[in-house]
């Protein structure tokens, strides 16, 4: 993603939108072993959410949710999710933690829709039913369903709907039509000799067909049985108006809230056809341009596509099928944000594990400006400083053969012809090394004599591992004048330091400054780095000097004797540019300390 930004892209992009927002509820189909595993070890709020769905519907279960849906793969109770009663249940309590752990972060709908048991899902997050109830509603559905007689299956048909009812009145056959799913995209339902008839007749049209793996005919008129037990459940429930807008499966419109409130809605919702591309098309007509798809796979968004070939539409799925359920979701997060959808990152690094609060980024590496030295023309000289041009042509102006010709390599016996391809050559060689040379640097160091005479004033702060409290320095530095309080350091991360720092700052008042005498321990460049963000994150007053040895070499009677010392004043450099204001810079020491420290 950091890649994508660099080279000018994003890994998130997109146009923020003054369009409305749906959330949709996938449906059964999409279930997979393991679905919201990692979420729920990642992210409290969905644990908790997880937990108390669970708590609620495993009386009502053969067996307990929670070791159904996170089961190991393969295993004989991961072989229970396709069972209608588990699949159902477990969507339901992925979904309800999904949309309360988005909800924790800001996330908000201006309308809620689903697929089937996906609508369910709705009708609680809308507020019609009491978490006790819906329970009640998903176990009873599920469980009944569960309890037909299997031999119902379902296929996916790729034709319109008006073309799909034509076949069935042709081939005469018992089938329902049970989803519109798309323009050119619906399923059939029924028993299995009905519907291999229409899917045959299907493929002798070309038409595109999938047969899906189901144990029941849903939407059918197989589910006709169940329906009178069903309606006295759902009759018995608390059924409230929504708080927020639901498209309905049954008309493919935004219902009337007094429409969702009537259990018996709820039973034709059972044996009705799933109206999902009418539902989008009132979404649209709503002014919806954002669909969120809360699910375990990214099913109802790819069907969005293909019913809205609108470009400004937005499809966004928080969970896609074999792949990192908390980067799918945080990429969707991020989705939601560019598109104007309000997000509180504060509570989503919160529950990610982050520390609190925001760390800001280095600007510069957006701003794609050239830092490095453009080459400008100069003089062009020698290494001993001369110019170059003008040497030769002092040369030229003395008259003297042999010193020009000595200047470009001609004998004095060669006619002018061959001068002219010398002069060439010698121009552009001179040209070459010029321009090398102005790439080249050298830092020079300078030994530096203490006069005796300097003096410090003020409480100093010297840095320290365990085992320098004794160092010689602390007491030539105090007959200095200063007043030095040792601050030992066995953490070396950067909390930890700051810590340290900040409670000797407070106990010793205003800081004069610090001196460093960690690396004259053994102390590195990594832990150089944390003291200097450490002094980022605290108020400790003063700048900090650090003191190394053997670490830079002045002539060969001084040769280096710390490698790690001498990365610290590279590092130095650095953090002198960037944060001047608390760097006081480096010191190398002698390797023998004299009298006059």
């Amino acid at each position: 993603g950091l890649s994508a930004v660099a080279e000018g892209g994003s890994a998130v992009s997109g146009v923020v939108s003054a369009g409305r927002r749906a959330v949709l509820f996938t449906g059964q189909g999409s279930q997979r072993v393991g679905m919201g595993r990692e979420l729920y070890d990642a992210f409290p709020v969905f644990a908790a959410s997880f937990d108390e769905v669970c708590a609620e519907i495993d009386p009502r279960l053969p067996r307990a949710l929670r070791e159904v849906v996170f089961a190991e793969p393969g295993s004989e109770t991961a072989a229970l999710l396709d069972q209608t009663v588990f699949a159902q249940a477990g969507l339901f309590a992925i979904e309800v933690a999904l949309w309360e752990l988005l909800a924790s972060w800001g996330v908000r709908a201006d309308y809620l829709a689903g697929h089937s048991i996906g609508e369910v899902t709705a009708a609680y997050v809308s507020g019609m039913l009491s978490l006790a109830d819906a329970c009640t509603l998903v176990a009873a559905r599920g469980r009944l369903m569960q309890a037909l007689p299997s031999g119902g299956v379902m296929a996916a048909v790729g034709a319109s709907e008006e073309a799909v009812a034509e076949l069935i009145g042709v081939t005469g056959a018992a089938v329902d039509v049970a989803a519109v799913n798309g323009p050119a995209s619906v399923v059939v339902s029924g028993a299995v000799g009905e519907v291999a008839s229409v899917v045959a007749t299907a493929r002798e049209r070309g038409w595109r067909v999938k047969e899906l793996a189901v144990s029941r005919a849903f939407h059918s008129r197989l589910m006709e049985p169940m329906l009178e037990e069903f309606a006295s459940v759902v009759a018995g429930l608390d059924w409230r108006v929504p708080r927020v807008p639901v498209v309905s499966n049954v008309t493919g419109a935004v219902a009337e809230p007094l429409e969702l409130v009537d259990p018996e809605y709820w039973v034709r919702h059972v044996r009705q056809p799933v109206r999902f591309a009418d539902g989008v098309a009132a979404l649209r007509g709503q002014g919806v341009d954002t669909f969120l798809e809360i699910g375990p796979d990214a099913t109802l968004t790819a069907m969005v596509a293909e019913i809205v070939a609108d470009a400004g539409v937005r499809c966004v799925a928080v969970s896609r099928r074999d792949q990192p359920e908390a980067g799918v979701l945080t990429s969707a997060l991020g989705q939601l944000w560019v598109a104007g959808v309000p997000v509180d990152w504060a509570a989503y690094h919160g529950q990610a594990g982050a520390r609190p609060g925001v760390v800001d980024l280095p600007t510069y590496a957006f701003d794609h400006t050239w830092y490095w030295p453009e080459a400008v023309p100069v003089a062009r000289r020698d290494a001993h400083g001369e110019a170059l041009d003008g040497r030769f042509w002092a040369a030229v102006e003395s008259g003297d053969p042999d010193l020009v010709g000595g200047e470009l390599g001609v004998g004095a016996d060669e006619p002018f012809s061959a001068v002219l391809p010398k002069l060439a050559q010698w121009r552009r060689a001179a040209q070459q090394r010029s321009t090398v040379d102005s790439w080249r640097y050298r830092v020079v160091w300078r030994r530096q004599d203490v006069t005796g005479n300097e003096n410090l004033t003020g409480s100093w702060l010297v840095l320290m591992v365990p085992g320098q409290e004794d160092h010689p320095l602390l007491a030539g530095l105090a007959e200095r004048g200063a007043e030095m309080i040792p601050v030992v350091l066995d953490e070396l991360d950067r909390d930890g330091i700051a810590r340290r720092l900040s409670a000797a700052s407070a106990a010793a008042g205003p800081v004069a400054g610090m001196i460093s005498l960690m690396s004259l321990a053994g102390a590195g460049v990594v832990e150089a780095l944390a003291v200097a963000q450490a002094l980022a994150v605290t108020e400790v007053e003063g700048r900090l000097w650090w003191l190394t040895s053997g670490a830079v070499s002045v002539d060969d009677s001084e040769p280096l004797t710390d490698l790690d010392g001498g990365a610290v004043w590279g590092l130095g450099r650095v953090v002198g540019l960037e944060v001047p204001l608390r760097w006081g810079g480096l010191v190398d020491l002698p390797g023998v300390l004299g009298g006059g420290v």
